[in-house]
């Protein structure tokens, strides 16, 4: 099994490779010469690698050639087998337990061109608006980093052949087939692909934007931002371009060409992160408006009834509720403080989230966290209760912003 996974690996970066080489070679010479203008292309004799790539590009033309029944199996294109490696060699360990192929929640962002996932991507690359409507790239452009002309959603570098209508389509197969791969990759950095919609998406993006391995290589660079304290959309830009990162440098030619040719100079890390943070706010825009980014959107904390509302003098909401029952936690994050509020709370919990927000929750009965803990969004983590200033079982609830100030939580709740 492991030996035919690592196969399956390899041909998959193989065949992404074949399909660029050979959509290189139709490039037109005015495309070539700007590109050789930003001193990118070496201008010295081919090396070794050139050779060994090229023979690897000969090699797997051949396979498909000879025996394309057998590669088809290898790359899991047969409808009855399963396209996820289950033991991938280091740096990818295989949790414990193997994870499912694609949860429901995560294979609905690419069903159509107007699924969540499409809409966040395309709007990325500037094709589609926030709500979905295309643009007049979305009909064809020429791509500023490569010149290939693209159309569809995802800017399909040709793929649908002139015909927007099969770039859309070949856009959602592309990126369907790649799915189980990303959520297998976040789950072995320790990121749950369904709880971190924003995450994920962003993980998809890389794949649509760049190279299979840059993809590959920024669920680990994401849980290193988070190590380090970075957090929100500096977090995922810091990660995005350190995916980029191979042999010491950022290799990203495309984005850093532009950079050149466009004289901004600004160091590559700096080109890079440009282009990256343009993108992260444009997923983040789409899924705002339809309240699913992990930055806004909270889980109700507790069963009950809203009784005293948001303002100037209460900066919170109030839940009244049966005594003894479970407060969740609203989004997931750490546990920085679990114990007694001197401040009239009692019994109080603060959590403080990756996008740099705090939720508080006060006159529980009980807690059942402490801090340091890792907790999820919908966990458990005190009983609701009575302790401090208050007048019957209940839980004050409140919100503060990366900045530490008040904001009403109201318009983040979902019933979920």
């Amino acid at each position: 099994m492991k030996n035919n996974t690592q196969t399956q690996l390899r041909l998959l970066d193989l065949v992404e490779f074949i399909y660029e080489v050979c959509a290189n070679w139709g490039k037109s010479r005015k495309s070539q010469d700007a590109i050789a203008s930003t001193d990118l292309v070496p201008k010295t004799a081919p090396s070794f690698a050139w050779y060994a790539n090229v023979s690897a590009l000969m090699l797997g033309i051949f396979a498909c050639l000879a025996a394309p029944e057998r590669v088809r199996s290898l790359l899991a294109l047969d409808p009855g087998v399963n396209p996820l490696p289950i033991d991938l060699p280091a740096p990818f360990p295989t949790p414990s337990p193997p994870p499912p192929l694609v949860a429901k929640k995560t294979g609905e962002l690419f069903q159509s061109p107007q699924s969540l996932g499409a809409r966040a991507i395309g709007h990325a690359e500037g094709n589609l608006t926030v709500s979905g409507k295309p643009t007049s790239l979305y009909y064809g452009h020429d791509d500023p980093g490569n010149f290939k002309r693209n159309q569809g959603w995802c800017s399909d570098q040709g793929r649908g052949g002139g015909d927007v209508v099969v770039a859309d389509r070949k856009c959602l197969e592309r990126m369907q087939q790649r799915l189980p791969l990303l959520a297998y990759d976040l789950r072995a950095a320790s990121i749950d692909p369904e709880g971190e919609t924003e995450v994920f998406l962003n993980a998809a993006d890389l794949y649509n934007q760049a190279s299979p391995w840059v993809s590959r290589q920024f669920p680990q660079k994401y849980a290193a931002a988070r190590q380090q304290g970075k957090q929100g959309e500096d977090a995922l830009v810091w990660a995005r371009v350190e995916a980029f990162r191979r042999n010491g440098r950022i290799d990203a030619s495309g984005l850093i060409g532009i950079c050149r040719r466009e004289k901004r100079g600004v160091s590559d890390w700096d080109c890079v992160a440009g282009d990256q943070r343009r993108r992260v706010k444009a997923i983040a825009r789409v899924l705002s408006a339809r309240g699913n980014t992990n930055r806004d959107r909270l889980r109700t904390p507790v069963q009950g009834t809203i009784t005293q509302g948001y303002s100037t003098v209460h900066p919170a909401i109030d839940f009244a509720g049966t005594l003894g029952s479970p407060v969740v936690a609203a989004q997931a994050g750490e546990v920085v403080f679990a114990g007694w509020n001197e401040f009239g709370l009692g019994n109080t919990i603060k959590i403080k989230h990756p996008d740099g927000k705090t939720t508080v929750y006060g006159h529980n009965q009980g807690l059942l966290v402490k801090v340091g803990q890792q907790v999820k969004q919908g966990d458990a983590i005190a009983k609701l209760g009575n302790s401090g200033n208050s007048t019957g079982p209940h839980l004050h609830f409140e919100v503060r912003d990366r900045n530490g100030d008040f904001v009403d939580p109201l318009p983040f709740l979902s019933s979920e």
